[in-house]
């Protein structure tokens, strides 16, 4: 049996690393700034996004891609702190944004926060958290963890499921009765809400399109001007 005096043990805990009244200010909640953070963290997606169309004929193309990629993934840190209700000090302003970046990344908000609750209360518990993680026994399971391959495998079923109302002893575990209709309400407004995404993109690119054509045709107009004029200077030589 190892020894006692071989076991590690961590000599710190959060309060004797820093006190209660040196965090206070950093927690107070602000409406202000959880907006001014989201919008922040759209203006990089969005400016990725162009980024993206303006190289699309070069090899940044692909980078900009897969920074894009990150900063949408990195959506799910705002989600997380609307599950714990720390983002904005407005109850509605904090559901109405973790409900929108669920939607974003076709994750039910609802779920999550039920979910998140029971992981934190059982961390690691081998039957009451649903979000332990297993330590890899391959090479393989070792590639599933760290590509998240299970984490969107369990995403795409939750969908399918709750859209249908199916709801498996795991979910029975964690989410209330009184939450579970709520639960397929939310999923079954997904699809209106890819229809609404959707709609958005193609007018997005409608107004692409028009832009190009009309920059097409304001630089051949600008042509025929110069060429107009170089014509007159032409006639007036003669």
């Amino acid at each position: 049996m190892e020894s006692l005096k071989n076991i590690f043990v961590w000599p710190y805990k959060g309060i004797e690393l820093v006190e209660k009244s040196k965090l206070k200010p950093f927690l107070k909640r602000n409406n202000f700034n959880g907006l001014i953070h989201l919008f922040l963290h759209f203006l990089l997606i969005l400016f990725s996004g162009i980024l993206i169309y303006l190289t699309s004929n070069s090899y940044f193309y692909y980078f900009f891609i897969i920074l894009h990629g990150a900063f949408i993934a990195f959506l799910y840190a705002g989600m997380h702190e609307c599950i714990h209700k720390t983002p904005f000090r407005n109850r509605l302003l904090n559901e109405f944004v973790g409900y929108m970046i669920g939607f974003i990344l076709f994750r039910s908000f609802l779920n999550a926060r039920y979910r998140h609750m029971a992981h934190h209360t059982y961390t690691q518990h081998p039957e009451k958290d649903p979000d332990r993680v297993k330590f890899p026994k391959s090479y393989f399971e070792y590639l599933k963890h760290i590509t998240s391959l299970t984490i969107w495998i369990r995403i795409i079923d939750n969908l399918f499921r709750h859209a249908l109302g199916i709801i498996n002893n795991s979910e029975k575990e964690y989410v209330p009765s009184s939450q579970r209709n709520s639960l397929i309400f939310c999923l079954i407004l997904l699809p209106i809400f890819l229809f609404v995404k959707m709609l958005i993109i193609l007018i997005a690119i409608i107004i692409i399109i028009i832009f190009n054509i009309a920059i097409y045709y304001q630089g051949k107009q600008i042509y025929n001007f110069h060429n107009c004029l170089n014509l007159i200077k032409d006639i007036k030589k003669y």
